[in-house]
């Protein structure tokens, strides 16, 4: 499974929204045939309508159905052939510039390929088509901060073909990995591991991202899972309130974030051997001598 689909809420790495640079729209009756060409430094994204047909780039010829996604890196040099299918053609298309996803290069959207055909359900395709359309009435009318709507579509259309990428495992060859994730999350556990409604699924769903995914980043920098590393601190710390204090279990059990004494004497002897009262008792007693 690509890295990308551990993440709930796509929204959060999104590091640079896409900016809408240009619209435009070909409603025909017959086939078309695009000759070379290239879009620079911009991004494409195209939407096919009633089309099918087939895109020529470097990468060699791809086949696209009706009512699919086109998305292509920048600087792609390419032709398209669309087949019209006793419909009216209907055919959306956009340049933008600036997007980016964290961990990636900037409006890269494959390593391996110069482009990504996507296929869409009926559903998302009518609220692709509906967004195209608002976009291009926006750049057309222009209204009061009609471009920063119009972005603001653009990112929806975005995120909406991403995520359809996502659940089909299209996204295999970009990791995405946010260098700020780990210390956030060992921040936060080295500041909240005593409490007693700590959790690791809530801190995944305040980052956006999943449990198990947590575990693999924290596992990557530390070596070991994040409990092992809660209960480690927990450990230490009973070791002081034992040595240090007359408190009972159960209070050092509270103190420590357990939910009962019996969690903590069962966790304790797991990690040292021996239950808190032993490790207490044996230790007073060599001090003692």
């Amino acid at each position: 499974m690509p890295e990308l689909s551990n993440f709930k809420n796509f929204e959060s790495i999104i590091e640079k929204p896409a900016e809408l640079i240009w619209v435009g729209n070909n409603i025909k009756n017959c086939d078309i045939e695009i000759e070379f060409h290239n879009h620079g430094n911009l991004a494409e994204l195209l939407y096919t309508g009633n089309c099918s047909g087939f895109v020529y780039d470097e990468d060699g010829k791809k086949t696209f159905e009706p009512h699919s996604i086109i998305l292509r890196n920048k600087y792609t040099e390419h032709r398209e052939s669309y087949r019209f299918n006793g419909k009216p053609t209907n055919i959306y298309y956009c340049n933008f510039n600036n997007f980016k996803l964290l961990g990636t290069d900037d409006l890269i959207f494959s390593k391996k390929s110069k482009c990504i055909i996507l296929p869409l359900p009926s559903v998302t395709a009518n609220t692709i088509l509906r967004l195209f359309k608002q976009i291009f009435s926006e750049m057309e009318k222009k209204q009061f901060a009609y471009k920063k709507f119009s972005d603001f579509l653009l990112n929806e259309i975005i995120v909406l073909c991403f995520r359809l990428l996502i659940e089909k495992n299209l996204l295999g060859d970009i990791t995405f990995t946010d260098p700020e994730l780990f210390p956030k999350i060992k921040e936060y556990i080295d500041n909240n591991f005593t409490s007693p409604n700590f959790s690791l699924s809530l801190l995944a769903d305040s980052l956006y991202i999943s449990k198990s995914y947590l575990t693999k980043i924290f596992k990557k920098n530390i070596g070991y899972p994040p409990m092992d590393y809660i209960n480690q601190k927990r450990t230490s710390l009973a070791i002081t309130y034992l040595l240090n204090t007359n408190d009972t279990l159960t209070e050092i059990a509270y103190k420590l974030g357990y939910s009962n004494s019996i969690q903590f004497i069962k966790l304790f002897k797991k990690r040292l051997g021996n239950t808190p009262s032993e490790f207490r008792k044996t230790h007073q007693t060599a001090n003692k001598q």
